[in-house]
């Protein structure tokens, strides 16, 4: 042990004091966008938005201090996430939607963000039912995702290594997964 510890105490100041360049890895298409939203209204969006597509989306609602619409996007955007995260077969991809929300957020700056914060929890205590209701009745409107999750296949390891990988589950059923994300992620009622 005491070996160890003699061997860390000058292992750990060397590694210090070593200047080391770190690197950024990204795959080609990690969390790219397929199409350039601007702030849409609910009813002008459609199922083959991908959610990298919708919060870029959200963004520019938040810069124009439309809330009610990023309220919107956001539930969209979520829910086609999670239905992504049910068929992307690399669980560490599942990440991107986490991404792609501190992403559209650190691009509107901190006194926006700030302000949307607070209009957007007032809102929703306000109208936490007609809310959930609206975001339901879109997301039944818009049914499931009408894209391939590249943008998500893309953020994982998976998309590191050399070994040709299931992208998709196997056993993914379409019908089964937008319904549970409807039933278990948005809890709209029967």
């Amino acid at each position: 042990m005491k070996k160890v510890y003699c061997l860390l105490l000058i292992v750990i100041p060397l590694m210090v004091s070593i200047n080391v360049d770190s690197k950024n890895f990204e795959s080609e298409g990690n969390l790219k966008k397929t199409n350039e939203l601007d702030c849409i209204k609910i009813d002008d969006m459609k199922n083959s938005y991908t959610p990298a597509d919708i919060y870029g989306g959200v963004s520019k609602c938040l810069q124009q201090e439309r809330y009610e619409d990023a309220i919107s996007l956001m539930f969209v955007a979520n829910a086609y996430g999670r239905y992504d995260s049910f068929r992307v077969a690399d669980k560490t991809a599942h990440q991107a939607i986490t991404m792609l929300k501190f992403n559209s957020m650190s691009s509107v700056g901190k006194e926006k963000i700030s302000k949307a914060q607070n209009e957007i929890t007032n809102l929703v205590n306000r109208n936490r039912t007609a809310i959930r209701e609206a975001a339901c009745k879109s997301a039944r409107k818009l049914g499931r995702p009408n894209y391939f999750p590249n943008y998500m296949i893309q953020h994982g390891m998976g998309a590191f290594t050399s070994k040709p990988k299931e992208k998709i589950m196997a056993d993914f059923n379409p019908d089964e997964a937008w319904q549970k994300v409807i039933n278990e992620y948005l809890k709209c009622s029967p």
